[in-house]
C-alpha cells in the first residue's frame, strides 16, 4: 500500500481534521467503506483528546531530531494514533493483518509529512479553540510566513494576527516551550 498523499496543513484546519482526512484517505485506498473509516477516525480523535487534551505538542521532522518535552509528546501522539488505529481496525475486522500494518504505517507517515515542524495545541474543549488558532498563527510565523500572509490564510486582520502571536508566545512561555529570548518583534499596526 505505502501511498503518501503529501500536502501541507491548511491554515483553517485543526489537527483533528488532518487525522480524520488522513485516515479516510488511507482506508479508502484499502477499500474500507467511508462510514467505517469515519467511525474509526472519530474513535482515534476521541482517544487523542482524552490522552493529550490541553497539551501543546511539537511534531519534529523526524525521530532523530526529536528533542525536548514537546517533541517527545509529538512522537507519543503519533504512536497513539498508530496504536489506536490498529486497535480500532482489528476490533472492527476491517483489514487483514498485512493491510492493517501497512495502513497504520501510512497514516503515521502522512500525518508526519503534513504536520512536521508544527506546534499543535490539542484542545480539551471549545474554549481552547482560540488558543489553537493562536498557536497555528505562531507556527506559520516560525515557518517564515509574514504576518500579512498569515492574516490572509486565517482570514483575519494583521492586528488580530499580532494578538494571536502574543497570546501563543505567552502560552508557550507559561508551558516552558518558549525561552525568554525567542520573542518575535511586536507588531506596529
Amino acid at each position: 500500500m505505502n501511498v503518501i498523499w503529501s500536502k501541507s496543513v491548511s491554515a483553517n484546519r485543526t489537527f483533528f481534521d488532518e487525522v480524520t482526512d488522513v485516515i479516510r484517505l488511507v482506508l479508502s485506498s484499502a477499500d474500507v467503506a467511508h462510514a467505517d473509516a469515519l467511525a474509526v477516525s472519530r474513535q482515534v480523535c476521541r482517544r487523542i483528546k482524552s490522552q493529550f487534551g490541553g497539551s501543546t505538542i511539537y511534531l519534529p521532522t523526524n525521530r532523530s531530531k526529536a528533542g525536548g518535552h514537546a517533541s517527545k509528546l509529538g512522537m507519543e501522539l503519533l504512536d497513539l494514533v498508530e496504536d489506536e488505529l490498529s486497535h480500532q481496525l482489528r476490533q472492527a475486522a476491517l483489514l487483514d493483518d498485512l493491510e492493517l500494518a501497512a495502513a497504520t504505517e501510512d497514516v503515521r507517515q502522512e500525518l508526519l509529512a503534513r504536520c512536521c515542524s508544527l506546534c499543535i495545541y490539542v484542545p480539551s474543549g471549545q474554549r481552547d479553540a482560540a488558543l489553537a488558532r493562536a498557536l497555528q498563527a505562531h507556527s506559520h510565523l516560525q515557518n517564515n510566513k509574514s504576518r500579512s500572509e498569515i492574516a490572509t490564510m486565517l482570514n483575519v486582520s494583521t492586528q488580530a494576527v499580532c494578538k494571536m502571536i502574543r497570546r501563543a508566545e505567552k502560552h508557550l512561555q507559561a508551558t516552558n516551550k518558549l525561552k525568554d529570548g525567542e520573542h518575535h518583534k511586536e507588531c506596529q499596526v
